[in-house]
């Protein structure tokens, strides 16, 4: 027989609360230069475990380099600057699923849509730029009757010719192989300037989607 300690229930299961569903699913890019130890790690980032605890900010970080893995702990005083501190503020846990020498990849569960721009502004007003990588909504809510259409004014005239471009070429067609280095050509930029420009676009046009959903 196992010596093992036997576990008991502290709680009758029937008198836990069931949690709130979140329906949506954002994926932000954060370039927080050297700010975050994240950014310091080395190899290939598989997994990042983060804890907010007694002022500081922790993180479990599993690593991969050829087939060496290793496991790292980081901990920093949580400042004005700390971003994971943004994330709980606005009711968020964050998953960092990716780091590279400048910025770190985060998705989260917002608990609605209203609350994606409110963080959005919280992380510039500390000065970082982001990207909006994807939001994925499955909720029945964000299909409304009525239509929303985003304001292409809010695009720069470089932003604009390159959304219009790419929709025309059929870059964003669900079954759609468009080769980008051949519409980068078609406006004389590289297709790393044309990969910038599109992901600014989007993420203005994201933005302004949920702010016209929340006004209808």
């Amino acid at each position: 027989m196992s010596d093992a300690p036997a576990f008991e229930s502290v709680t009758d299961p029937a008198e836990i609360e069931p949690g709130e569903t979140r329906d949506l699913w954002v994926m932000l890019r954060v370039y927080v230069g050297g700010d975050c130890p994240l950014t310091r790690v080395t190899g290939d980032v598989e997994n990042v475990d983060l804890q907010q605890m007694h002022g500081e900010c922790r993180a479990t970080i599993v690593t991969r380099e050829d087939d060496d893995v290793s496991v790292l702990q980081t901990r920093q005083e949580m400042g004005q600057d700390c971003i994971s501190q943004v994330f709980h503020q606005h009711g968020c846990v964050p998953h960092v699923v990716d780091a590279d020498e400048d910025s770190i990849t985060v998705t989260v569960y917002p608990d609605s849509r209203e609350t994606i721009p409110d963080l959005v502004d919280s992380i510039q007003d500390l000065g970082y730029v982001l990207d909006i990588e994807r939001l994925v909504g499955v909720s029945p809510e964000l299909i409304g009757d009525s239509t929303v259409l985003c304001d292409l004014s809010v695009l720069t005239e470089k932003q604009r010719e390159a959304v219009e471009l790419a929709v025309a070429r059929g870059y964003y067609a669900r079954d759609g192989d468009v080769d980008m280095a051949s519409m980068a050509d078609e406006l004389d930029i590289s297709k790393s300037a044309l990969s910038r420009r599109l992901k600014s676009a989007e993420a203005k046009l994201m933005l302004e989607f949920i702010s016209q959903s929340r006004d209808c």
